[in-house]
């Protein structure tokens, strides 16, 4: 100022706003980066985010449709991962569920088909015998048990006798008269006493079981009562080589057999009583023919 000299300087325009121009691209074309980036990142976030889902959804429709050998594979350790690892746990309690109903179903027909076998024989047998002899074979075969006893209480109702028993065991306890006091310290006395089912689902624990010596690999027995309304003619007893061997439902099963057998026993009886009375009215008859014919 004190020499009143001054410096102009002009520029145009375009050449000021140069730089500027120059980083607006810059930025500009950052922020594409930027954006394709953060779309390609946050697709491959959602990919791997859903695909496990998607995993244990495909997965979820094959065992709905009945596919119960599927899994997922478990490829993480965070919620995700936690979540296959229930799944495939909740799949294995279906399975060993799935199975042990088959294995009950089956198990169930054996016994159905060894009651419509059962009353078929009690049907086509009149004799007490051959019947007891075939159902203890059928039940010992059919439920797979140790050994299968029948015992009808004699005519003064103090002791269960062995009727039928079965393998060379029933032919030796058969042979020496094997019986057992009603209501004795037993199971077959316990149950012609009390007219209930008993079990001893284990031998060794239960106080009123009997062990015998020609049985030594019993672990459980089970017996139920031959039943005719109130009065009852015996006992049905299994022994099995499995401690917990019998359950509710083979106990029912058991009872419904003892009661088709109790039904043909009191069937034969009466079967052979009346043949008693065919026979007697026929000798009476013959008799009195042959005493009006007699002239001496």
């Amino acid at each position: 100022p004190r020499y009143e000299i001054a410096l102009l300087v002009e520029q145009s325009v375009q050449e000021a706003y140069a730089p500027l121009a120059g980083a607006t691209i810059l930025f500009a074309d950052t922020m594409a980066v930027a954006a394709v980036v953060s779309t390609l990142g946050v697709l491959l976030f959602t990919r791997s985010l859903t695909r496990p889902i998607q995993n244990l959804t495909d997965s979820a429709v094959r065992m709905a449709g009945g596919d119960l050998k599927t899994s997922v594979r478990i490829e993480r350790q965070d919620e995700i991962g936690l979540l296959a690892q229930t799944f495939n746990s909740m799949v294995d309690d279906l399975r060993r569920l799935y199975q042990s109903l088959e294995q009950q179903v089956e198990a169930r027909t054996r016994q159905l088909s060894a009651a419509a076998e059962v009353g078929r024989a009690a049907t086509s047998i009149l004799g007490t015998e051959e019947l007891l002899s075939r159902t203890v074979e059928l039940i010992r075969d059919r439920f797979g048990y140790y050994h299968v006893s029948v015992f009808l209480i004699d005519e003064a109702g103090q002791d269960a006798v062995l009727r039928e028993s079965t393998g060379e065991v029933g032919a030796k306890l058969k042979a020496r008269g094997h019986k057992l006091a009603v209501g004795s310290n037993s199971v077959i006395g316990w149950v012609t006493a009390n007219k209930r089912p008993r079990t001893a689902l284990d031998v060794g624990e239960d106080p009123i079981h009997l062990k015998n010596e020609l049985l030594p690999d019993t672990r459980s027995e089970a017996a139920v009562p031959l039943r005719i309304g109130e009065r009852v003619l015996g006992a049905l007893d299994v022994q099995s080589r499995e401690a917990n061997a019998f359950t509710q439902t083979d106990i029912e099963a058991l009872q419904v057999l003892a009661d088709q057998i109790a039904v043909a026993i009191e069937n034969g009886r009466l079967f052979a009583r009346q043949q008693r009375v065919v026979n007697f009215e026929h000798l009476v008859a013959t008799l009195t023919t042959r005493i009006h014919q007699t002239h001496s």
